[in-house]
């Protein structure tokens, strides 16, 4: 070992049991500290063979001391009832696991899809029963504080993405000449990824009445929002902005005179496109994927589609978890582009990676979940988490959002959020957008 990873590693062993020490006083504390820290999956470290980075020992220490809580008789009925309630939430939660273990038939590298299935649905599944079972037994737990905690890395993430506009330091040296940010990121898309979700939700909440927020909090907030937008258009992530402006478009119809506003507001858009020679044919091109990237992404959904239905063992268990490149290498004829780590569709992702399975059950999680928000319209949470959750499922149309540690984490945090908030929330009536 090099003196650059052992002091990274003593470093991290002092951070963590800091870290430790701050859990074992209040789980519910330590949870928000790690909502706060998602971004650290950046920093990577291994265990001989096995790599890992620090947020996920941050999971290992947070997990720990809350499963030697987890003995309260409290937490563990507090499970069923979650269970119990969501039958087809659950349900489809089986499936997406289901998914993935066959999937592991399929790859070469167990355990490269081991670490997969253990990164992308393993832990975030426990997360969101570690928040679900603190928040039943905790009597100071409230949703604006997850707020609060993830945007602060929003905040550090905007604030060093203006410096590198500023300055045009940092910036790999691929996204250099065009002067793309990519905050603490390796590439503009993950910094898209991460930030957009959050700022959607706090559009909505900002939309709805504040009055919840203390002036302290109101401030975070608003500073995580502005800045986020500001770093989203500043990567260049075109894709981010058009999933915030759909999935706020869609919730509108859940308030009171909401389309009233909305649909004149795009009505407007698209009289000022068509009379615009120059904005339309750059509309038109992106929309109808005529650019480089989207003729791209057409010709990355060909290859899949060919490798899918080659034989029905490709159709029913996928490439397998992370097995996708080598798996799609035989069916790549567009060999003037590389091959990419996913298909760069939501589905696609889901089907290649954990099979028509776990294809299944990402569309019966993602139904489920618009249906309580739809049923629950009238809980300002509810509707705000919902809104996160769509835009990530409508980036992910042309990306590869949840299949990142980061973005796993977050997506299972708003799942178990809107869960939460849809039993715990008072509802308020009537529910007027921008009163």
């Amino acid at each position: 070992m090099v003196p650059k990873e052992i002091m990274t590693w003593l470093a991290s062993i002092v951070l963590l049991s800091i870290y430790g020490y701050f859990c074992t006083r209040t789980v519910r504390k330590g949870i928000l500290v790690f909502a706060a820290c998602l971004p650290l999956y950046l920093i990577k470290l291994s265990v001989g063979p096995i790599p890992t980075n620090f947020l996920e020992l941050m999971f290992i220490v947070l997990f720990v001391v809350w499963a030697l809580g987890f003995l309260q008789e409290r937490r563990r009925d507090s499970l069923k009832h979650l269970l119990s309630s969501h039958k087809r939430l659950s349900l489809g939660i089986l499936l997406l696991l289901l998914g993935g273990c066959l999937g592991l038939l399929q790859t070469g590298d167990l355990l490269s899809a081991l670490n997969v299935l253990k990164s992308y649905l393993v832990e975030p599944l426990l997360l969101g029963a570690m928040i679900w079972s603190v928040s039943r037994s905790s009597e100071n737990f409230h949703l604006r504080q997850f707020l609060v905690a993830l945007s602060v890395p929003v905040i550090v993430l905007s604030v060093f993405a203006l410096f590198q506009t500023f300055t045009g330091l940092a910036i790999p040296e691929a996204w250099a000449l065009e002067r793309r940010v990519t905050g603490l990121y390796p590439y503009p898309n993950a910094l898209g990824h991460f930030v957009a979700p959050i700022i959607t939700v706090l559009a909505v909440l900002f939309m709805d009445d504040k009055s919840r927020f203390t002036t302290a909090q109101r401030r975070i907030l608003g500073s995580a929002f502005f800045l986020g937008i500001i770093s989203v258009y500043l990567a260049q992530t075109e894709a981010a902005l058009l999933a915030i402006a759909v999935s706020l478009f869609l919730v509108s119809f859940l308030y009171k005179k909401g389309a009233a506003i909305t649909v004149p507001l795009l009505l407007c858009f698209i009289l000022t496109v068509l009379i615009v020679s120059p904005l339309r044919t750059t509309i038109v091109q992106k929309i109808t994927l005529q650019d480089w990237s989207g003729q791209t992404r057409i010709t990355q959904w060909k290859e899949t589609g060919h490798f899918l239905l080659a034989s029905p063992r490709h159709f029913l268990l996928g490439a397998g978890p992370n097995n996708y490149p080598a798996a799609i290498s035989p069916y790549h004829t567009y060999t003037h582009l590389e091959i990419f780590q996913y298909p760069h569709n939501i589905f696609l992702n889901a089907w290649v990676e954990f099979g028509v399975l776990g294809l299944a059950g990402f569309c019966l999680i993602a139904y489920s979940l618009w249906k309580i928000t739809i049923r629950k319209s009238n809980s300002y949470y509810v509707v705000a988490f919902g809104a996160g959750l769509a835009e990530m499922v409508i980036h992910g149309l042309v990306d590869v959002p949840f299949l990142k540690n980061d973005l796993a984490f977050l997506g299972a945090v708003f799942v178990v959020l809107l869960l939460i908030a849809s039993e715990k929330e008072k509802p308020f009536s009537p529910k007027q957008l921008l009163r």
